[in-house]
């Protein structure tokens, strides 16, 4: 299967249009077609869905999950008379969602080329621990994001804080880790 960037310029000579063109028809920059069909840069999903809409395709196709070009979505909104009421609210709820679920599974994909190899593996580990594990990992990433995260204003951010101590905040707590850091001494390496 092909990929966004080749199936985008693909269609795009299919329409014998340039890129100016197709560009002008979307409403978006020349060279933001040209990154694109370069493999550059990838589409929101909105100019996905415009891409979509003006070539009458499935947005699986355009992106290459899949080789069928019809857009089983762009119907004209003709239900059969035969089907009651109630089977008409279902075809409408039903492309409501799979617009909604689309629009997901694309934001995922996107998301999921920014992740490096490193938060990967990181995350197949994870995966392996036991509750415990992950209950540990998941206290650990909250307090180390509220560290790094946290006001630069707030010159107490810099203190070590140890995450078993939850006493932070009671009156002179503070005070008696300061007193403890400044009387911790050195070890002796030179023996």
């Amino acid at each position: 299967m092909s990929s966004f960037h080749v199936r985008l310029k693909e269609l795009r000579l299919e329409e014998h249009l340039t890129q100016a063109e197709l560009a002008s028809i979307i409403g978006i920059a020349k060279s933001t077609i040209s990154m694109y069909e370069n493999g550059n840069r990838e589409p929101d999903f909105e100019t996905l869905e415009s891409f979509a809409d003006y070539f009458n395709v499935d947005m699986n196709y355009l992106t290459g999950y899949t080789d069928d070009p019809v857009n089983y979505d762009n119907y004209d909104g003709y239900i059969p008379e035969q089907f009651n009421s109630d089977a008409k609210r279902f075809f409408e709820f039903q492309k409501a969602v799979d617009q909604d679920v689309m629009k997901e599974q694309y934001e995922f994909n996107v998301f999921l080329q920014t992740v490096s190899p490193s938060e990967k593996e990181g995350l197949e580990k994870y995966r392996t621990l036991d509750a415990h594990g992950k209950e540990m990992v998941d206290f650990t990433l909250q307090k180390e994001w509220e560290r790094s995260t946290a006001d630069a204003q707030d010159k107490d951010y810099l203190l070590p804080r140890a995450a078993h101590n939850d006493y932070i905040d009671e009156p002179g707590e503070l005070e008696k880790m300061r007193d403890d850091l400044s009387n911790l001494k050195k070890p002796d390496v030179g023996r």
